[in-house]
């Protein structure tokens, strides 16, 4: 019996491409080169499936030239390099790894809460320039976390986490506002409160967004909003830059009254935006890759847990 083909588009684990041996005609892409859309359009003349990664745009122009193609199997958890809606109309199934990540995003999220608020990242990159000649009593004066209110804006599971990691590893008042409010029992597992938007912003020390990463959620604070805490708020960005304000969060973080900001990921993944380079210890902006972890437990396999 003929296997089906099989298009892996970028670099992956060889063990990983052995198991998928076993079961499809595999080409791969070990030297992982990043194809453009019509090199990738001919790579896939005549495969039934591909393996793709969030570099590669599956669109209509894609699908029409790929009448072979029957299913893309994105090796993440966000979609947004599928147009769902053309691939529904060409048949081509779509698929994702929902919650494989979870977890291993919340440590990155609250990992990056902390960095900024005890401004590591500037500290860390004074050391290696040779300037730390003495100690001084105002020297790197940081945000304090631990008994603080934290902020969450967009509670789904990764905000959950982020929310329990806060409530009961650092003893912090947990607030959060969501499209919608999460039951009474989810609520007390993460020890939060809802309140508005507004509340959220005026009263949060640090705030968190874990927004999807979609047109209605671009630009969900502005400079207007990044502003309306002049004293506390390190907002930690845990989704695409493009939440905030193009200009507005930029530009907020010059002012002196907000303290930093930590990006998760940005809109281009390859890419740190230039506007957040003027103050590093207010913006630490590690890759995206960053929230990959290895198993601890002994099998040696890459994962989100």
């Amino acid at each position: 019996m003929n296997k089906s083909t099989l298009l892996v588009t970028r670099a992956i684990f060889p063990e990983t491409l052995a198991r998928l041996a076993q079961h499809f005609e595999v080409e791969d892409n070990q030297a992982d080169e990043v194809w453009t859309q019509d090199q990738l359009i001919a790579m896939l003349q005549g495969k039934f499936a591909a393996l793709t990664t969030g570099s590669e745009k599956i669109d209509g122009k894609l699908l029409s030239a790929c009448p072979d193609l029957k299913i893309c199997a994105n090796m993440a958890v966000g979609f947004n390099n599928f147009d769902v809606p053309a691939m529904q109309a060409a048949g081509v199934r779509a698929t994702n790894t929902p919650d494989v990540l979870t977890e291993t995003t919340a440590d990155f999220g609250f990992a990056l809460l902390l960095a900024t608020a005890r401004r590591m990242t500037e500290s860390e990159h004074y050391l290696r320039a040779g300037k730390w000649t003495k100690w001084s009593y105002d020297q790197f004066v940081g945000s304090e976390v631990h008994g603080s209110t934290l902020g969450i804006l967009g509670m789904g599971r990764i905000g959950q986490g982020i929310a329990k990691r806060g409530a009961f590893g650092f003893g912090m008042k947990v607030i959060y506002h969501n499209r919608s409010r999460l039951s009474a029992e989810l609520e007390a597992q993460c020890q939060a409160s809802y309140v508005s938007k507004t509340e959220l912003l005026q009263s949060a020390d640090h705030l968190v967004l874990v927004l999807p990463y979609s047109p209605e959620a671009r630009h969900t604070i502005g400079a207007a909003r990044a502003c309306t805490n002049e004293t506390h708020s390190h907002p930690h960005q845990h989704s695409a830059w493009r939440h905030c304000g193009r200009c507005g969060f930029g530009s907020s973080l010059k002012e002196p009254h907000h303290r930093g900001g930590g990006f998760g990921r940005v809109r281009r993944r390859t890419q740190s935006p230039p506007r957040f380079a003027h103050r590093p210890q207010r913006s630490p902006n590690p890759p995206h890759s960053q929230r990959h972890s290895q198993n601890p437990f002994g099998n040696g396999q890459f994962g989100g847990r």
